[in-house]
């Protein structure tokens, strides 16, 4: 079994590193997993898509 950071965890780093990117990096990692047919690290994956989802949404945007 792998070690997997807690969701919340890899969703924040995430955001920290690729912004508004993140869900996409998520997405694609969870893409990946399904090809690879893990369905523990597509559940994984899905649920930090959802968490840096709800990060980019509520992360209050620079005025200028």
């Amino acid at each position: 079994m792998l070690r997997l950071k807690p969701v919340p965890a890899a969703a924040m780093e995430l955001v920290e590193r690729h912004g508004d990117q993140a869900a996409g990096v998520a997405r694609a990692r969870r893409d990946e997993a399904m090809e690879a047919d893990d369905a523990e690290l597509t559940a994984y994956w899905n649920a930090v898509l959802e968490a840096s989802e709800y990060l980019i949404e509520e992360t209050p945007k620079p005025l200028c």
